[in-house]
Order: C-alpha cells, then structure tokens, then sequence
C-alpha cells in the first residue's frame, strides 16, 4: 500500500467519528452514541424507502426518521 493511501479499517473509523458527530449534534446524548449509531445503519435502507432522496439528503431523511421513530434518544433544543 502506498504512503498516501487510507486503508478500509482508516476509514471506517473516520466515518464511524463523523457518524457520531452528527448524532451528537443531532441531539443524541454521548452516552447513547453507539446504541443510535447502529440504529442508523441498521434502519437506513427503512427511512429511505419510497424517498428519492440522494447524498446529504439520505443522511437528512435517515435521522429525521430516528428522530420520529425513536424520539427518546433526542432532546430537544434549548434544554
């Protein structure tokens, strides 16, 4: 493997930071991340279903499903 090159477990790891990142963001306390984040993969082709939506936009229709479907592990703004 070149210097340069990033390997599949480099990266999984990376995606798996920035998945929780989001979540984070997304409302989803630090202590719930892993538990959410299999969720996601877990229900994504579910939230897509029927939905035409591609790129960021699947990543919006997947958590604005889990925010509908599993509301416990997001609190709400401002509290």
């Amino acid at each position: 493997m070149r210097e340069n090159e990033i390997s599949i477990e480099e990266l999984s790891y990376e995606l798996s930071i920035v998945l929780d990142g989001l979540l984070y963001y997304a409302g989803v306390a630090k202590t719930d991340l892993e538990e959410v984040a299999n969720l996601y993969v877990e229900c994504s082709d579910e939230a897509l279903e029927g939905s035409d939506a591609q790129g960021v936009d699947e990543v919006i229709v997947i958590v604005e499903y889990l925010k509908q479907k599993y509301p416990q592990y997001f609190k709400k703004k401002g509290k």
